[in-house]
């Protein structure tokens, strides 16, 4: 699979045009995230205006976070900041169908943190005589030749088969 549709890639993008959409909203139709900030307890922490924080700090930092997330550039520590914003996010709107909403893009940006945890799956080869599976394609050889010429499996060539995990 190319690099640029890996499962990452995808949740990048997906996320960058979220914080992108995000950002468009507080620069151009700030209303209602303004009226969030207001009716929260962050209202009166701010040392600027609710229209001010929206249109700066939030439209600056969405902006700049799902740029970097589509370039694909730090994705971890990008992922990182993005995590803790949303967590922020979740704090400050404090209604549950909002905050499982937002909980998705929690789980979004904590995948990018983690990163690949599971190693890409190997390619076996499998012998057409037998049905055992081998990781280098010469041991399926070996397997299939010997198979073939004897009608049973060769307890040296078998050792190296690759244990089924189901």
């Amino acid at each position: 699979m190319s690099k640029y549709l890996g499962y990452n890639s995808l949740i990048r993008y997906g996320l960058g045009i979220i914080f992108i959409a995000n950002a468009l909203a507080a620069f151009f139709a700030p209303d209602e995230l303004i009226e969030i900030i207001k009716n929260s307890f962050v209202a009166s922490l701010l040392p600027v205006s609710p229209r001010v924080f929206v249109g700066v700090v939030i439209g600056l930092n969405d902006s700049i976070v799902g740029l970097l997330l589509i370039s694909g550039f730090a994705t971890r520590r990008v992922a990182l900041w993005a995590t803790m914003w949303i967590v922020g996010v979740i704090i400050i709107i404090a209604k549950p169908l909002d905050m499982l909403e937002h909980s998705g893009l929690l789980f979004m940006s904590a995948a990018l943190v983690l990163g690949d945890t599971y190693p890409a799956a190997k390619k076996l080869y499998q012998c057409s005589e037998c049905g055992l599976s081998y990781e280098d394609k010469i041991w399926k050889d070996k397997c299939e030749a010997w198979c073939k010429k004897h009608h049973t499996c060769h307890v040296e060539i078998t050792r190296r088969a690759v244990k089924n995990k189901s």
